[in-house]
């Protein structure tokens, strides 16, 4: 037996460091913990421990006997796990049967695995049943209308939202924080007035209020959506936007957004697919191109890497009264489209796809991370009104000192087949600009 410890007299139950809760119970005495080699002394009129128990349990001044208990009973000390949404406040589950956590995959069925009728909503699984999805750009940008126009094309359960095929007629509900009722009914009476809602719209479009709270792990919010959920059939919920669903844009904070909407999805036999509508940061130089676009959107990581599908979307110009939008697919997980682009014009009545669209309109990317438009005035500015003639490496240069725009699409805006090849004079490798191309009095 070491020196750290003793046994019970009657029971031979270990006492120390822990005694033995059965003896402890019945009665027994208690002894006291025999003092070590070197420790006797050690504070000159002070023992190491007061009945038994270590200075560091010493009861405090004014404290009754027998208040303090270094080491409760068993039954008052209890795990905290995480309850599943399914069991109420008193522990007790309800009567709804819990669905397990996750099931294992029979490998030989996968082999088989054809996409079933209703999973994909959108696109190439750019919208899809269970899974997380994500729109962000700058505010102002349209995003809202972009959600409306979601939502009208999935009542009808036809057409093309940014560019993407609906696959099926499904019902959608849309929580946001920014909208109120004055600007929500004039996007509904604009699209009435158009002819754009189906006659039975009010059955597959649902659209709340501004929250009182927008804490998606409030175990309120949960209940509450899940219940609309159920009760409406809704394939898509339209989060809007994440910043009002969190304190700071942390890891954790999204985490718990995350465990939240997991919560509501729980058990239900058809899990509606989750479409976050987010904010755009001010971009730094390596955001601009690729994947890279994928580091613009505000907020930790947590926010890139849970969604399938990430769309950006962009304004053509900063310029007044131009309402043209870029949507890309920066991220395509379960699908193979990852990159497509779509130039939109937006309206009072959604958005209309422009084809044959030149995309390096908005290629550039001026100050405070606005797209910048080169225009003729930046052509004719460049080469002094046709004064001077530049090589093209050197145009190129002074074009993007001049307009903000990245090289990709200074290039293509001095390229022998490009917008203002109508206005460039090119003579082996210098350019200039042809006659009559100058300032337009």
């Amino acid at each position: 037996m070491g020196a750290e410890s003793a046994e019970c007299g009657r029971c031979g139950g270990w006492l120390l460091p822990r005694w033995h809760r059965g003896c402890e119970r019945a009665g027994h005495q208690r002894p006291r913990r025999p003092v070590r080699e070197g420790e006797r002394g050690k504070h000159a009129g002070e023992s190491s421990d007061i009945g038994g128990l270590p200075m560091s349990a010493k009861p405090k001044a004014g404290a009754k006997a027998g208040a303090y208990d270094p080491l409760p009973d068993d039954a008052e000390v209890q795990p905290a796990f995480q309850r599943s949404p399914l069991e109420g406040e008193n522990g007790k589950k309800k009567t709804q049967a819990a669905a397990p956590p996750y099931e294992l995959l029979d490998l030989l069925e996968l082999l088989d695995y054809q996409e079933q009728p209703g999973e994909v909503l959108c696109g190439d699984a750019v919208l899809e049943i269970g899974e997380f999805a994500m729109l962000f750009g700058f505010p102002s940008v349209g995003k809202s209308w972009a959600i409306m126009d979601l939502m009208v094309k999935a009542a009808w359960g036809r057409g093309r939202w940014l560019g993407h095929e609906i696959k099926c007629q499904f019902a959608t509900l849309w929580i946001g924080d920014e909208n109120n009722k004055r600007r929500l009914a004039n996007q509904l009476k604009a699209l009435h007035a158009a002819g754009m809602l189906p006659p039975d719209f009010e059955k597959w479009i649902f659209i709340t209020d501004v929250p009182e709270t927008m804490d998606v792990a409030d175990p309120a919010f949960v209940a509450h959506t899940r219940r609309i959920v159920e009760e409406k059939g809704i394939k898509v919920v339209i989060l809007d936007t994440v910043s009002s669903a969190v304190v700071d844009e942390t890891a954790k904070d999204f985490s718990f957004m995350f465990r939240g909407m997991k919560a509501i999805n729980f058990g239900l036999p058809v899990r509606p697919c989750w479409l976050l509508v987010h904010h755009r940061r001010k971009p730094k130089s390596e955001d601009t191109d690729g994947n890279g676009r994928l580091h613009a959107i505000s907020g930790h990581q947590v926010l890139r890497r849970k969604p399938r599908t990430i769309i950006e979307l962009e304004r053509v110009t900063e310029q007044s009264g131009d309402r043209r939008v870029v949507a890309t697919l920066l991220k395509n997980s379960n699908g193979k489209s990852e990159g497509a682009k779509h130039a939109l014009q937006q309206t009072d009545r959604g958005f209309d796809e422009i084809a044959n669209f030149d995309f390096s309109e908005c290629a550039g990317g001026g100050a405070g991370g606005h797209n910048e438009k080169i225009t003729e005035q930046h052509i004719r500015e460049l080469f002094e009104n046709g004064r001077v003639h530049h090589s093209k490496g050197e145009a190129v240069r002074r074009l993007m000192e001049l307009t903000g725009a990245q090289n990709k699409a200074c290039y293509a805006a001095l390229a022998a087949n490009g917008r203002f090849s109508h206005m460039l004079k090119i003579e082996g490798k210098e350019i200039g600009l042809h006659t009559g191309a100058g300032p337009v009095e």
